[in-house]
């Protein structure tokens, strides 16, 4: 088993409209899993939900792409045995309805102790409050999730996480993680992010893959129930300790940081000629010969440096004094909130 330990957590989400920023990006599904504990919430995202048209117009109102994000949910809510699958072939309009219907259910659910057994005798009986209140009974097979909010989501996945400072997340660079940060009520500045995808290529070389689904079934002969955030995560923890083995996944993970950027900047000095070779500014994708040598006329001189000057303005300042810096507004998007003392790859 791996020495430090860590977590491995997975989101599933909504899909934002053409333009908008991943952190914009509206959660549906929260989980992760350590070696002795597993968390996993659905997520309600939505502020109106009262019908099918309510449920399209929060999700149009909140920038998500309500086609694309209402096919993925009732594809989510079908493998959980929430929604029939029949559904699946059913107009936009029809989806968001059932999924109405659940929101609802589910807020009724939790106005009771045994909320769970609730929403299962609100689908026994049709949503009749009166008559599932007396027929909560021992527990059946069928769907008893309940809907959370994405700051209850959030905060429960901290409160039972404490103590584990080491996120894990597939492709999480690009997506899990900056989808997190964008809800900014919540504080992961004692978590260290680490992207599996990056590290598992580090430790495991040479797969024809890097998909998790895939590499999950080359590594044990099998296939698991992929895009459901516990089974991804649980999945994702068995694929880290088998390839950490006894190694320590933080030293592990800085190793193949350093690695990579040590890459990076070996290439760009072949492609372009360097002004102050000594600065660890390189290391930043994005970052060349014309921008090093404006910075250094501002006197920003290291990685660290151009970190803290982006967590120390906002946006349109930014945007105002820096943008001679090459795609100025993605490096924003980019390193903002990002520690200065972690290496950003």
């Amino acid at each position: 088993m791996s020495v430090t330990n860590f977590l491995c957590y997975d989101l599933e989400a909504c899909f934002v409209q053409k333009g908008c920023r991943r952190g914009e990006t509206k959660i549906l599904e929260v989980a992760f899993k350590t070696k002795n504990k597993s968390f996993q919430c659905l997520v309600n995202p939505l502020a109106a939900y009262q019908s099918g048209l309510e449920v399209i117009q929060s999700l149009d109102s909140m920038k998500q792409h309500v086609d694309n994000t209402l096919n993925f949910w009732t594809k989510l809510l079908i493998g959980k045995k929430a929604l029939p699958s029949s559904l699946k072939r059913k107009s936009s309009v029809e989806k968001a309805e059932q999924i109405s219907i659940l929101l609802k259910r589910s807020d009724i659910a939790m106005e009771y102790e045994d909320a769970e057994g609730m929403m299962q005798s609100l689908a026994r009986n049709e949503d009749d409050k009166d008559k599932a209140k007396d027929d909560i009974r021992t527990r059946d097979d069928s769907f008893d999730q309940l809907f959370y909010t994405p700051d209850e989501a959030i905060k429960g996945m901290l409160k039972e996480a404490k103590g584990i400072d080491i996120w894990v997340a597939h492709n999480g660079k690009s997506f899990d993680e900056k989808v997190l940060r964008g809800h900014p009520d919540h504080n992961f500045n004692h978590v260290t992010f680490v992207d599996s995808l990056h590290l598992l290529k580090y430790l495991l070389p040479g797969k024809p893959s890097y998909s998790q689904p895939l590499l999950y079934q080359q590594l044990f002969s099998k296939k698991y129930f992929a895009h459901h955030a516990l089974e991804d995560a649980v999945a994702l923890h068995k694929i880290m300790d088998h390839a950490l083995g006894e190694k320590c996944i933080l030293e592990t993970y800085q190793s193949t940081v350093q690695k990579r950027e040590k890459k990076r900047a070996a290439k760009k000095q072949q492609k372009y000629p360097k002004v102050h070779p000594e600065s660890t500014l390189y290391n930043l994708k994005g970052i060349g010969s014309k921008t090093v040598e404006k910075l250094y006329k501002k006197d920003i001189k290291t990685k660290d440096e151009f970190i803290g000057l982006i967590n120390s303005i906002d946006y349109d300042a930014w945007c105002d004094k820096y943008s001679f810096v090459h795609h100025y507004k993605k490096i924003y998007q980019t390193y903002k909130g990002a520690s200065s003392n972690v290496a950003v790859v």
